[in-house]
């Protein structure tokens, strides 16, 4: 899981930097309920077939709000 956070940290600051709009997802009550870092990812960053099978839902949602 500190792959996970550490990850989140350097692409939020990267986004806020650059003014660039990016979606939270851990901040989103919801989704954490659905979605297991030590289930959903196997290196711990990045999402296996089934954690994708979860995210894509929230980033779509979100990319209708651009």
């Amino acid at each position: 899981e500190a792959k996970w956070d550490s990850f989140v940290e350097l692409a939020k600051a990267v986004c806020e930097k650059w003014d660039v709009p990016y979606i939270d997802l851990d901040a989103n009550a919801e989704f954490a309920a659905e979605f297991d870092i030590s289930t959903h990812t196997p290196d711990n960053v990045h999402p296996n077939a089934t954690g994708y099978d979860i995210i894509y839902k929230y980033i779509g949602d979100w990319m209708l709000t651009l």
